[in-house]
């Protein structure tokens, strides 16, 4: 795909280039800048970047490799965050300052991390519309709407497996290898449409390919929130589906005594 997308941007080019020359030699037989130009091009076409995402791949490139990046590293602060608190014997001290509620803890411990990885999601959105000269409108409200809900649903998955696996180096490897893989099943290395059954399958159990949806109809195809809560709702109930019994494991777990250091 992106071997065809540059190839197309070359012939433009070329094209492009050969029109302008063409239209110089006519200025200087001594027609008018207008008449060498309708000459070249009798009916000029308007083109708009909105809508058609091929005339600025750029925008689509960058969107996909910060994404991937960007869930992974939703997951891997989430299990550094709180496994840390087990691993190096503080629980006592972390729990005792939140007033001994799990809620009020995993708050104090993942609310900044969760912000600056939401500023960092609107910086993705905001650097492809300017690629693609688009104002921000209600784009970005939108982008940050179903940013959060993929973020909440990586974060939940990432406290089950801690709270599954009880070992910090294991939730980490059992994180990389379920986000890692996913830039080659979310339709941008391979053409969804070209993939097998099991990448299909793969495909469809990764909250960022959603949210890589949910972009490319922001930007490309003038989606509006009914169309991007169609996409949110499936992964705001499976965070809170994850989030429950990640819940319960953890403060079962808290209020044992030798978990403290195991993690």
């Amino acid at each position: 795909m992106t071997g065809t997308l540059l190839n197309n941007q070359l012939v433009r080019l070329v094209i492009e280039q050969s029109i302008q020359e063409t239209a110089g030699l006519f200025v200087v037989n001594g027609q008018m800048p207008e008449q060498a130009e309708a000459r070249v091009v009798p009916i000029r076409t308007q083109r708009s970047v909105y809508g058609n995402s091929w005339l600025n791949y750029r925008s689509f490139l960058l969107a996909a490799l910060q994404t991937h990046v960007w869930h992974v590293v939703v997951v891997l602060v989430t299990l550094v965050a709180v496994g840390r608190e087990f691993r190096d014997g503080t629980l006592g001290p972390w729990w005792a300052l939140s007033g001994g509620r799990l809620g009020r803890a995993l708050l104090g411990k993942l609310a900044l991390p969760s912000l600056t990885l939401l500023g960092w999601a609107a910086a993705i959105h905001l650097l492809a519309l300017r690629e693609l000269a688009l104002p921000v409108g209600e784009t970005l409200g939108l982008w940050l709407g179903a940013a959060l809900a993929t973020q909440l649903f990586y974060q939940s998955a990432a406290l089950l497996a801690l709270a599954l696996l009880h070992n910090l180096r294991l939730a980490l490897s059992a994180a990389a290898v379920y986000t890692l893989p996913a830039f080659a099943f979310i339709g941008v290395t391979f053409p969804v449409a070209n993939m097998d059954a099991p990448a299909r399958l793969w495909q469809s159990l990764l909250p960022v390919g959603a949210l890589l949806r949910v972009q490319n109809g922001l930007l490309h195809n003038g989606w509006s929130g009914a169309d991007v809560l169609a996409q949110c709702q499936p992964l705001a109930l499976a965070a809170v589906l994850l989030a429950l019994p990640a819940l319960v494991l953890l403060r079962s777990k808290i209020h044992r005594p030798d978990v403290e250091g195991r993690l």
